[in-house]
Parts: structure tokens; C-alpha cells; sequence
């Protein structure tokens, strides 16, 4: 595991021993980010279900200028701090121990925003369509914000939440990355198109 591109090309990153914590493959990793290759610059970025701070870390050595990393475990909030300390990025982040949907009215509380949200949860749980609705309707997204899902390839979106279009789609195996930005109207609240 290690960061693709930016400042931080090849830097290898601390990976979990606790097989709970997942982190996004390299080569899925890799898409994402050539689909966001525009969209990265300057921006606040939230990586939900941070496990290693893998897609937050990326972000910033591609020229994101902050990334807040949340997770309810202590184990995978442990890494994101030895990845943040080791890469030297601790005054471009900041660490949150919490449950992803406290962690959302926490954001809405103190008027947070973020123009990129990563949501990667434990694929077991069907936590994908919840968190994405629930951030669909919080106040925490820019205008122009964008979420990236990473999901099981054989549990697709049954419908995107409103005010939510889809932007890209991509299956790579088992793992499909489902990219949703903000639209004004709910007219593309719609089943998701094919792969």
C-alpha cells in the first residue's frame, strides 16, 4: 500500500494486521483518483470509514489542502495518525474518532463543509445507501460536492439520493466505485445505468 501519485509518490504507508480494516486495493485507488484528477486541488476532503487514511492521504499529496479522517475503530484512527505523522501531514488533517453518522451531525453542528467526501464502509453491513442518503440530506457538502462510494460489485444503488446525480461508475471485480455529485433538482434521483 502505498501513495500513487503527488508530492508523496511512493511512500509506502503502515498497513492494518486486524483483516477488519480493508483498505481501497492500489489499482481501485488508482481509478478513483484519475476520475477525480481535476477535482482534487484545494480542496476539503472527508474520508469516512478512514481505516488506514489510505484515500485522504492520497488526496492530499495530489494537492488537496485538508483531510479529516473518521473512524469508530481506535485501531484504524492508530494508522491514520502513524501514516499522518510519517508522511508529516499533521497540519493538513485532523483525526476523529467517531460513528460516521455522529461524525455527519457533529460536521452540520459546527458548520463544517467538505467539496469531497470518501465513503469506503465495511461491505458486510450495507452501511453504503444509508450514509450516502444521510449525507445527501446534511448540510455538510459544497455546492459542488462530490462522493465517491466504494461498494460490493453485486450490491448496486437502488435509487441515488435526492439531489444526488451520478457522475461515474466503474467495476473493477468485486468492487464497484460509485461517484455521486450534487445537483439543484431531484429529477436524477434515478436507477443507477450500466457499468
Amino acid at each position: 500500500m502505498r501513495i500513487i501519485a503527488g508530492s508523496l509518490k511512493g511512500r509506502k504507508l503502515k498497513q492494518p494486521k486486524d483483516r477488519s480494516i480493508r483498505p481501497t486495493a492500489d489499482r481501485v485507488k488508482e481509478a478513483l483518483f484519475n476520475i477525480l484528477a481535476f477535482d482534487i486541488q484545494g480542496k476539503r476532503v472527508l474520508d469516512l470509514f478512514a481505516g488506514t487514511g489510505n484515500l485522504g492521504l492520497e488526496a492530499l499529496s495530489r494537492g488537496a489542502s485538508h483531510s479529516v479522517f473518521v473512524d469508530s475503530s481506535r485501531e484504524a484512527l492508530n494508522l491514520v495518525r502513524e501514516n499522518v505523522k510519517m508522511l508529516g501531514l499533521e497540519d493538513k488533517t485532523d483525526i476523529l474518532f467517531s460513528d460516521a453518522f455522529k461524525s455527519i451531525e457533529r460536521f452540520e453542528k459546527n458548520q463544517d463543509r467538505f467539496d469531497i467526501i470518501f465513503v469506503d464502509p465495511p461491505y458486510k453491513k450495507g452501511l453504503y445507501e444509508k450514509i450516502t442518503n444521510r449525507l445527501a440530506l446534511s448540510g455538510i457538502m459544497d455546492d459542488k460536492g462530490i462522493v465517491a462510494v466504494e461498494h460490493p460489485s453485486d450490491l448496486a444503488f437502488g435509487e441515488y439520493p435526492s439531489g444526488m446525480k451520478l457522475y461515474r461508475q466503474r467495476r473493477y471485480g468485486n468492487t464497484t466505485i460509485t461517484i455521486l455529485k450534487r445537483t439543484d433538482n431531484d429529477e436524477n434521483s434515478s436507477l443507477p445505468g450500466q457499468f
